[in-house]
């Protein structure tokens, strides 16, 4: 690669065969083309510095996000008796019924995302859920993959689930 600050009018300092842009270049190029390829392979060489600096600086915002977002959230359905708690880093859904006496119930209505994937690919904050205009169903998000998921909850658990939609 062509190292290096030139002065103007200066040729770079190393030969044409030894850059790599350069080697499928005709030998009959001019002294002024190969000048700005040697700039355009300096200036992507800053770019890529730049680059890697910037990757630092995203995967610690990441690392900051996964310690600010709650890893547990609750929304509240049209049924006053009836919450949905989404774990926002594993992606799994529990039907909260409530009540003033004490025969309230949670269950797990299952795995948004049941793939078994590296422990680093799961953080706080990266399942995230949305009401719907249907009252028993709600669309869960994968903020990693970008996945969609619907989930229905019922007052019978047979009619309830969740499905990825395709």
């Amino acid at each position: 690669m062509c190292e290096g600050a030139h002065a103007p009018g200066t040729p770079c300092h190393l030969p044409i065969t030894q850059m790599p842009i350069l080697q499928s270049l005709p030998l009959n190029v001019s002294e002024s083309s190969i000048k700005w390829v040697c700039a355009i392979q300096q200036l992507y060489k800053r770019i890529l510095e730049n680059s890697f600096a910037l990757n630092g600086i995203e995967e610690r915002l990441i690392r900051l996000e996964r310690i600010v977002s709650p890893q547990y959230k609750l929304y509240p359905t049209q049924n006053k008796w009836t919450f949905l708690e989404l774990d926002t880093m594993f992606g799994v859904v529990y039907h909260i019924q409530w009540s003033i006496e004490e025969n309230y119930l949670r269950y797990r209505l299952g795995y948004v995302n049941d793939i078994k994937e590296p422990s680093e690919n799961y953080y706080s904050g990266r399942f995230e859920m949305y009401p719907t205009t249907n009252v028993y169903n709600f669309l869960v998000l994968d903020t990693r993959t970008g996945d969609v998921f619907q989930v229905q909850w019922n007052t019978e658990r047979k009619n309830e689930g969740i499905w990825k939609i395709e």
